[in-house]
């Protein structure tokens, strides 16, 4: 009998390995940056289950940098901006007109 190894039948990590400055999308906010590249992940988190967060690879200031969101906002702008990959855009903290509420968006 055969015994195969752990790394023939658990495949490999197949998302992007970004590389840069772990940041938070409130440390971005006002600023223009250059969106590089994203991989859309499934959320791990409790309660979270079927939902997906993106983990996006930027430019600021010339700085590679990491960040994580899961505004919907954000997440439908960058799909539908994909194909067009790098774009420049800044990062904003917009408040909701019908309500104390507010959201992350790109401009």
């Amino acid at each position: 009998m055969s015994v195969r190894s752990i790394g023939e039948v658990v495949p490999k990590n197949t998302r992007p390995q970004f590389e840069g400055v772990k940041v938070k999308l409130a440390d971005l906010e006002n600023k223009e940056i250059t969106i590089k590249d994203f991989v859309e992940l499934e959320s791990k988190l409790p309660g979270q289950t079927g939902n997906t967060y993106l983990l996006v690879s930027a430019e600021n200031s010339g700085t590679a940098v990491i960040f994580t969101t899961s505004s919907k906002v954000v997440k439908d702008i960058l799909l539908k901006a994909k194909p067009n990959l790098p774009v420049r855009a800044t990062v904003r903290h917009v408040k909701s007109k019908s309500g104390p509420f507010s959201y992350w968006s790109l401009e």
